[in-house]
């Protein structure tokens, strides 16, 4: 039970920080195209609102959410 308790206690914080690494990105990015947009970069924003989107509909309370790592793949493929 220790075991587990530590494993799990890792592997979510490893989460935490990948989703928190993206979503800074995100949002450096969005701040450098709202400042220095051109029509060109309407797309990108496009794509960096809707990973901003996914992550922050990305559920950190839920342990038992049976949806955790599909919905950490899109998150993963959005942002390639």
């Amino acid at each position: 039970m220790i075991e587990g308790r530590q494993y799990g206690t890792l592997h979510g914080a490893r989460i935490g920080s990948e989703i928190g690494w993206y979503q800074g990105f995100a949002f450096a990015w969005r701040c450098l195209l709202h400042r220095y947009a051109t029509e060109k970069d309407s797309k990108k924003m496009k794509v960096l609102e809707l990973l901003i989107g996914m992550i922050q509909k990305f559920s950190y309370d839920d342990p038992a959410y049976d949806k955790l790592h599909e919905d950490l793949e899109r998150i993963r493929g959005k942002f390639k």
